[in-house]
């Protein structure tokens, strides 16, 4: 399945069908990269989720993807109490 996403989209590290709900990583990545991609893919479903649309002209969601889930997974690796936390 990732072989057919790659060759017709050329993305080489994840995507995500949300119409499927599947979420599919590239299984060549490193451990960091996978859990970059797949928290990458999880904002992309939670953005669809919530019916958002492009935020404004010249910004789009895949920019605004990539800055929360930096942001995101370097707060969650420097905090591993607050998934705990936010769990309980």
């Amino acid at each position: 399945m990732f072989d057919k996403f790659v060759r017709e989209s050329g993305w080489a590290e994840g995507f995500s069908d949300h119409g499927s709900c599947i979420i599919v990583i590239n299984p060549t990545l490193c451990q960091s990269q996978t859990q970059a991609t797949l928290l990458h893919e999880v904002l992309h479903c939670v953005w669809k989720l919530g019916g958002w649309s492009e935020p404004m002209p010249g910004i789009k969601e895949e920019d605004i993807i990539v800055r929360m889930e930096s942001g995101l997974l370097d707060t969650l690796r420097r905090n591993p109490d607050l998934l705990g936390y936010l769990e309980a």
